[in-house]
Order: C-alpha cells, then structure tokens, then sequence
C-alpha cells in the first residue's frame, strides 16, 4: 500500500526551530568628542549559545567606523512561537547604548535557511 497516495492531510501548525541569523556588527560614528571615559554597550548574542541569558559587551572609547564584532548562528528565541507558513520573518532585537545602557536599538531579520551573513550598523551620534 502507497502511503505517498496524494492525500493532504491537515496537521494544523508545525512548530519549527527558532531561526538564527549570523552578522557582522559596524559602527558609524558621527560624534568624534568621545574619549576613553566612554563605553559602548550592547547585547552579546553570539554567547552563551546554550540558551543562557546573554551577555552585555563593552567598548571603550574612543570609538571609530568599522566592524567591532561578527556573531554567528544567534538564536532568537523571542520567535516563539512560529510555525511553518508564517508571512513575515521575525526579527532579532539589539539593544545598545554610550554610557547608558539600552538607550538605542535595532532590529535584524531572522528568515530560515539564510546562511550569508548581514551587516548590522550601530548609529553613535
């Protein structure tokens, strides 16, 4: 017997696998005053990848353009709960700031099966 026989079958909704999404982290400075009494703060999502919470990382100042990190496979677990069909990919929140934490963010899509890294700006003015 042909279990392949073309019947559809209605299995509701198939949950799927967070998605994760690589990048490389750039800054763009437009505010040359910052000295090295400054820190740059922003969520670590490369590490742990063991479904801890996350870290905050810090840079000093003075802070120059140019790519400060490169995360690989950052899980986003905030996905949940997504199933196949779902329309829009959900995106993955940085939150960063100079001196104070959290005063900035931004957002990163999360599509499945994207394995080319994005380049994700971070606007210090």
């Amino acid at each position: 017997m042909n279990h392949l026989s073309g019947k559809k079958k209605n299995l509701g909704k198939v949950f799927i696998n967070p998605p994760s999404v690589s990048f490389y982290l750039k800054l763009e400075v437009n505010n040359n005053s910052y000295t090295s009494a400054d820190t740059l703060s922003y969520y670590d999502w490369g590490y742990p990848s063991n479904g801890s919470i996350h870290w905050v990382k810090k840079v000093a100042g003075p802070f120059k353009n140019g790519i400060i990190d490169t995360v690989y496979a950052a899980v986003n677990i905030n996905a949940f709960p997504l199933y196949y069909g779902s329309s829009t990919p959900p995106n993955l929140r940085i939150d960063y700031g100079v001196n104070l934490w959290n005063q900035n963010h931004v957002f990163i899509p999360t599509p499945h099966c994207i394995n080319d890294p994005q380049t994700i700006t971070l606007v210090i003015d």
